[in-house]
């Protein structure tokens, strides 16, 4: 009976070695479970910062024929843009390239800041490079456009279509929005437009949306007040030289003075207006399609045929009118009317020079939810007037344009 004890002791030696000898293996087990748990968080806040950020994008393909276009046909992208949005609980932020007709530019890069995040983002602010809040063609995705482009006179009032600075959104109910901003006034976002602002002033805008839900609609008021300027040149003497006859490398009395490069005379610096004002209506049920139109009363430097500086600040007016109906499922039909007249009074634009005015027809099909093809016609008169022999000229363009598009 005396081993006993002994046995005890010595089976309870070999537990507590066995014990150690597992104790290493547990703390690797453990270390393994806090590497996988330090991998799976890293996973999982890269999803939660992708859940946050998204990327889109489109590519539009585009043919065009012009009879009295130097070559008459052209096939190119016309645009090329590459989206990336980032959102968070105080704001978000928007950046995009694009890379259309051979030049890489930036067109959107602002972050809005939420004021009142508890509110449904009802208040906010944008800070960057962005589209100018004023009526709605300006803001409307070229995507969802029906026409090739805006109307001409867009591109002259509002030219880039965006511009920096920064502007507050203050959601007063939930169908109307008031939006004030303070911009640079000379536009960016395309290669013939610089960052820096020219002048010192800057520009106001304004805009009050109303949306209605019986019937469906869309009303805005916008505002615009600034000043521009256009600098002057100062005068350049004439370049002469002589016709060397006898080769002797100077001037000799007899031989004759020519002129290399002629004098410029001096060019004054211009200050303007830049004015405008704006009435917008989208209507989504009229006669069972929609109609977009807007009208704009503008003050606005232009081209002096009269004596006087060669620019000068005219009253300006332009507007469309856009009707598109459903026909078949994917497929839309649609006409619009855009007209631009930069001296409404002819004061200084002697008989109608500039005016411009264009009628267009479209057929567009959606297939699928990425691929859109449109088809469209353009009647584009614009007039001139020589000054001379006081004679108007009517330059009329006749444009068809096949687009594809692909949206992800």
């Amino acid at each position: 009976m005396k081993p006993r004890p002994i046995l005890t002791v010595v089976t309870a030696l070999l537990m507590a070695a066995v014990v150690r000898s597992e104790e290493p293996a547990l703390s690797d087990l453990q270390a393994s479970q806090l590497q996988m748990q330090d991998v799976l968080s890293g996973i999982q806040s890269v999803l939660t910062q992708m859940q946050k950020t998204s990327v889109t994008g489109y590519v539009q393909a585009r043919g065009v024929y012009q009879r009295s276009a130097v070559p008459s046909n052209n096939l190119f992208d016309k645009l090329a843009r590459l989206n990336l949005k980032n959102t968070s609980d105080y704001g978000s932020l928007m950046f995009s390239l694009d890379g259309g007709q051979n030049s890489v530019t930036v067109k959107d890069a602002y972050f809005d800041w939420y004021v009142l995040p508890n509110q449904g983002q009802r208040w906010t602010v944008r800070f960057g490079q962005f589209f100018r809040p004023f009526g709605y063609e300006i803001e409307r995705s070229e995507t969802q456009r029906e026409l090739p482009e805006r109307p001409a006179a867009w591109a002259i009032l509002f030219p880039g279509n965006r511009d920096q600075g920064a502007y507050a959104s203050l959601g007063l109910t939930r169908t109307l929005i008031f939006d004030l901003g303070i911009l640079n006034g000379s536009g960016t976002s395309t290669t013939a437009l610089s960052y820096k602002d020219p002048d010192d002033d800057k520009d106001g805008i304004a805009r009050l949306r109303w949306s209605c839900f019986t019937p469906r609609m869309d009303v805005a008021l916008s505002g615009y007040k600034g000043r521009q300027v256009v600098n002057g040149s100062a005068a350049v003497a004439a370049v002469t030289g002589f016709v060397d006859t006898n080769g002797n490398g100077k001037k000799d009395p007899g031989e004759a003075t020519v002129i290399l490069t002629p004098a410029k005379t001096a060019v004054p610096t211009v200050r303007g207006d830049r004015d405008r004002w704006g009435a917008a209506l989208n209507f989504y049920d009229l006669l069972g399609g929609v109609f977009r139109g807007e009208y704009i009363l503008a003050r606005d430097l232009t081209t002096n045929l009269a004596p006087g500086l060669p620019l000068a600040t005219a009253d300006a007016a332009a507007g469309y009118a856009l009707y598109t109906h459903s026909v078949l499922p994917g497929t839309i039909l649609g006409a619009r009317y855009d007209f631009y007249d930069p001296d409404i009074h002819n004061t200084y634009r002697l008989g109608g020079d500039g005016e411009q005015e264009t009628v267009g027809v479209v057929a567009r099909q959606q297939v699928g939810d990425a691929i859109t093809f449109s088809l469209s016609w353009e009647r584009q008169r614009v007039r001139s007037f020589n000054v001379k022999s006081a004679v108007k000229t009517n330059q009329t363009n006749r444009p068809v344009t096949l687009q594809a598009q692909y949206v992800f």
